[in-house]
């Protein structure tokens, strides 16, 4: 489980959809209140659209020393 968790927070951190993706079947069911905020839904369903939607969140701007994570509006 140490691995696992290693290995979803390196991929999260270098933004590696494909990566991240990779642990997911395609019927998944991913639950997040902020789905819910950005989508009007807590629930994504489907690799596909879990793609989209993780795409939406991985916008970033990088500057002096500093790197920003920006969610979609």
């Amino acid at each position: 489980m140490e691995m696992f968790a290693a290995n979803w927070i390196a991929n999260w951190n270098a933004r590696d959809l494909d990566a991240i993706l990779a642990h997911f079947a395609e019927d998944a069911r991913f639950i997040s209140p902020l789905a819910a905020e950005l989508t009007g839904s807590p629930i994504i369903e489907g690799k596909a659209s879990l793609r989209a939607y993780l795409f939406g969140l991985f916008h970033s701007a990088l500057g002096q020393g500093a790197a920003q994570l920006a969610r979609r509006a």
